[in-house]
């Protein structure tokens, strides 16, 4: 506790604590970080309201998650894929693909119905790389009226600029 006195020496004193205690908040929080989700929020500023569970969240008009993927274990490659909802179109961006800047449009997942996507995530699904070889992302978003969708994504190699994603069909997961 840092006591007011009238002296100008405990004044600097006080304030030379007071800054050693801003300075040691910043540095023990400075290595964290938002990611995902919880970052795209942070930085359109969506509010999160602990009061309303089953409302969260505002319905943004763009939605934005990440993940570093491992496409290959030998030699071993990193990439970040980044997914986005933006007015309703989902989309995925392999770093590795230069066609309009990497982005590929979801509704290319063959028998895609064409939802108004809210939001989306990404992950990878470390069992198939361990088991199967291949790299493989889930992709989980929720439509307009609640309905949540996913669906699988080799990413083994790079994204087809045209034609048909080499996803699963989007399968319903539930409706909360």
């Amino acid at each position: 506790m840092i006591s007011r006195k009238s002296s100008a020496t405990s004044g600097r004193t006080a304030r030379r604590l007071l800054t050693w205690a801003v300075a040691a908040t910043v540095a023990a929080c400075g290595p964290v970080a938002l990611v995902g989700s919880t970052a795209a929020n942070a930085a359109v500023g969506h509010r999160v309201t602990v009061d309303d569970p089953e409302n969260h969240y505002e319905n943004p008009h763009t939605w934005l998650d990440s993940t570093p993927v491992l496409t290959s274990v030998y030699p071993p490659a990193f990439h970040v894929f980044q997914v986005s909802a933006k007015d309703g179109v989902p989309w995925i961006r392999d770093p590795r693909t230069t066609e309009n800047s990497g982005w590929h449009n979801l509704r290319r997942i063959k028998n895609s119905e064409g939802g108004y996507v809210t939001n989306i995530t990404i992950a990878q699904e470390v069992e198939k790389l361990l088991n199967d070889k291949k790299a493989v992302v889930r992709i989980t978003a929720r439509v307009a009226g609640g309905r949540i969708y996913s669906t699988l994504c080799d990413v083994t190699k790079k994204l087809p600029p045209v034609g048909y994603l080499p996803c699963e069909d989007w399968a319903a997961i539930s409706k909360p």
